[in-house]
């Protein structure tokens, strides 16, 4: 069945290609000898055939659906300036990993990141920046896989564990026969069940240039996790204690920590995996607990997205802080601050109709 998805989609790449190559050479003979010069066949091609896709309403392979490495790096670092607070380790190591695997399309092995941190730190929004930087359908784009832990791999029974591993090789191979440039997401590591992720080993790194027929090197691997979240807020703690800028913070102040934290922590996506084990993982990458500041900038710009006029400082101390003496980092970090957001803005557009309904919900309890 998946050979002869594989099939199909190919013989409708050929006739797209085959079309290119049509209006390529119309454009040929119908130009002057100084434009046959300048003109690239290659580029035009695959514009005509991104063009065809448009048309038929069929995501392609490439440009416009694939966006181009520098624009893609140019967009998420835009983006990460203006909306993502508080991480410059994040942002740094993933931008350099990002722009060094897209301008390499000969690498040894797929790219693999792992993400750590407390929920509310960003790793779920920075993988939809990513997605959003690299494809034009973002999160819907069909070379875009997600999964959740609760969701898609619940049961840690050693049979449901096979069978997870076989959908996930079934995914991998359908992605990738779609478009080699295809992005993987995991979520909830710390909840899937071990031995999951060693369906991944082979499609991470293989000899040759193609597995099965396929170049996997291209691909893009994330995993999001609270593993080593305890050891991240101790050394960012250790660190404000002692006087240190949290900028002063570095990448190798943490991987260490991390990558045992990993492969060592009980039950979960990573423990004794393979992908450790057999050093597939490129970065361990640290999400810092969010100081008050860097909530305020998380409200400011989500304020500016409603186009509202709130405090943000107002809202920002609405959240819980700890440790209970220095009251220094959120709680929940930005995670709660787009519905915080929302909920104030309505509260003051539509103040009078919400206590009409609460007034109308007292007279009924009395009732």
């Amino acid at each position: 069945m998946l050979h002869s998805v594989n099939h199909n989609t190919r013989m409708v790449e050929v006739r797209l290609i085959k079309l290119r190559n049509i209006f390529g050479i119309i454009l040929i003979f119908g130009s002057t000898p100084t434009q046959q010069v300048k003109l690239d066949i290659k580029e035009f091609g695959s514009a005509m055939l991104g063009s065809a896709c448009s048309a038929i309403g069929w995501e392609c392979c490439r440009s416009p659906f694939l966006i181009p490495p520098d624009v893609a790096i140019k967009n998420l670092e835009t983006t990460l300036n203006n909306e993502f607070f508080g991480q410059h380790l994040a942002a740094d190591t993933v931008l350099n990993a990002l722009r060094s695997h897209l301008h390499h399309e000969n690498s040894n092995k797929a790219l693999v990141l792992s993400f750590h941190g407390w929920a509310g730190s960003g790793k779920t929004y920075l993988a939809e920046l990513i997605m959003k930087s690299l494809y034009k359908e973002g999160s819907e784009s069909k070379f875009v896989k997600f999964y959740m832990a609760s969701y898609h791999f619940p049961d840690p029974n050693a049979s449901k564990v096979l069978e997870y591993q076989e959908t996930l090789r079934d995914d991998i191979l359908r992605t990738v026969g779609r478009c080699e440039r295809a992005l993987f997401v995991f979520d909830e590591v710390d909840k899937t069940p071990p031995k999951v992720f060693d369906a991944l080993v082979p499609f991470i790194q293989h000899p040759g240039k193609k597995f099965e027929g396929l170049n996997f090197k291209r691909s893009i691997f994330i995993f999001l996790s609270n593993i080593g979240a305890s050891d991240i807020t101790k050394i960012t703690y250790t660190n404000w204690k002692d006087g240190q800028r949290r900028e002063n913070l570095r990448f190798t102040d943490f991987e260490g920590s991390l990558q045992r934290e990993a492969f060592n922590n009980k039950d979960t996506g990573l423990t004794k995996s393979r992908v450790i084990d057999k050093v597939l993982v490129d970065f361990y990458i640290p999400f810092l607990p969010m100081e008050r500041e860097h909530v305020i900038s998380c409200t400011k710009a989500e304020i500016a997205k409603v186009k509202t006029d709130l405090d943000p400082e107002k809202i920002a101390d609405s959240l819980a802080y700890w440790p209970p003496l220095e009251k220094l980092y959120s709680q929940t970090g930005c995670k709660k601050v787009e519905n915080l957001v929302k909920f104030y803005d309505a509260q003051e557009k539509y103040g009078k109709a919400f206590n009409y309904d609460e007034t109308n919900e007292n007279e009924h309890d009395e009732l």
